[in-house]
């Protein structure tokens, strides 16, 4: 009878590394998705930090214009007084 056990053990084997294999193909296609959306985010923060250092190029710029006029309109007044 131990001869026979190992034999009847076989399908139930057989199905176990089925359904392991099913599972593992499962996982390898979430991970696949949710490294392609690591992806997507990276790209999106790249591109919104171009866009930030724009922004900013322009604040500065525009910082330095109101700079530019404020020492103006202190000379102005340094010779008015």
């Amino acid at each position: 009878m131990t001869k026979h056990a190992p034999e009847k053990n076989v399908p139930v084997f057989q199905m176990v590394v089925q359904q392991s294999d099913n599972m593992l193909d499962q996982l390898r296609k979430e991970n696949d998705i949710l490294k392609d959306q690591v992806d997507d985010l990276i790209e999106q923060v790249g591109s919104k930090a171009e866009a930030d250092d724009h922004i900013m190029v322009q604040v500065n710029n525009k910082v330095e214009e109101w700079k530019v006029g404020r020492f103006a309109r202190e000379a102005s007044l340094c010779v008015v007084r």
